[in-house]
């Protein structure tokens, strides 16, 4: 499917063309354990589809128990604690239990040894330049991630994350030069990262002029398609990154759109 439009940037004479790729994952829906089993041949010997889905099913079950026996005990210490892997607070108990006995059906049959390997897979698909493993690398996360805070968390796992994070940039980058939309916008939103809240490794990457320059190309695109394109607004993320910015910053970071508009490859989304 391809959209077709000269309406994108019609004073700098570009002209906007979006084509429209398949979500890989539509086809991945519970229980889980038989297309593990299918697609597990083929991402051994090196298939990129594969190994991303894969990555996102061997992701999806890191935290869920594989036994029986398993089940029971983090069910059992998350409600005497009220917490879940140390980290996030169980509100409500009966819906843990409920949540984590679905999930637990949802996961069955997919290899326990694989459940901590979502990383792994999914940069064999990324290296390999499939587009979907590059713009979702950042959701392959370690088992436990996402219930500790990188001020909580150890020295070591916070350089695993910090090198996870690099690579993840690295991977996204790569995307949005092969026309990702969904690369484009997530990168805006990354070069954004300032918060002292935020990780060190990720506001390492914090530039507004690259960030509005991402967010501006996205909203050129939306224009293309038939959508409105945002006013930078204050009290709004791009409209604050805009006030932020001196005009030869602006100036620079709309020519740095004019080149994401105008790479050939640009620009797919993802239906």
């Amino acid at each position: 499917m391809r959209f077709h439009s000269r309406h994108g940037l019609r004073a700098a004479g570009i002209e906007v063309c979006v084509y429209a790729k398949p979500d890989l994952m539509l086809s991945i829906n519970p229980p889980l354990g038989p297309h593990y089993a299918d697609l597990l041949p083929s991402a051994m010997k090196g298939n990129p589809e594969a190994q991303f889905k894969i990555a996102a099913i061997v992701n999806q079950c890191s935290n869920t128990p594989s036994t029986p026996e398993m089940l029971k005990s983090v069910i059992s210490a998350a409600l005497k604690t009220r917490r879940y892997l140390g980290g996030t607070r169980v509100e409500d108990p009966k819906a843990f239990e409920q949540q984590m006995r679905q999930d637990y059906i949802d996961c069955k049959g997919v290899d326990q040894a694989q459940r901590g390997r979502g990383r792994a897979w999914a940069r064999q698909a990324a290296t390999a330049g499939l587009m979907d493993a590059q713009e979702s690398l950042m959701f392959m996360s370690r088992p436990g991630t996402v219930f500790y805070s990188w001020k909580r968390d150890s020295k070591e796992n916070n350089a695993r994350d910090a090198e996870h994070y690099e690579s993840m940039m690295s991977a996204l980058v790569a995307a949005r030069g092969a026309g990702s939309v969904e690369a484009l916008v997530t990168l805006g939103g990354r070069y954004a990262q300032s918060h002292i809240s935020n990780p060190p490794w990720e506001r390492a990457y914090f530039d507004p002029v690259k960030s509005y320059a991402h967010f501006y190309a996205y909203d050129q695109i939306q224009q293309a398609i038939g959508g409105k394109r945002r006013k930078p607004i204050k009290g709004t993320e791009v409209g604050d990154i805009y006030a932020s910015l001196k005009p030869d910053q602006r100036k620079a970071a709309e020519a740095l759109a004019k080149t994401f508009l105008t790479n050939p490859l640009c620009c797919v989304i993802t239906l």
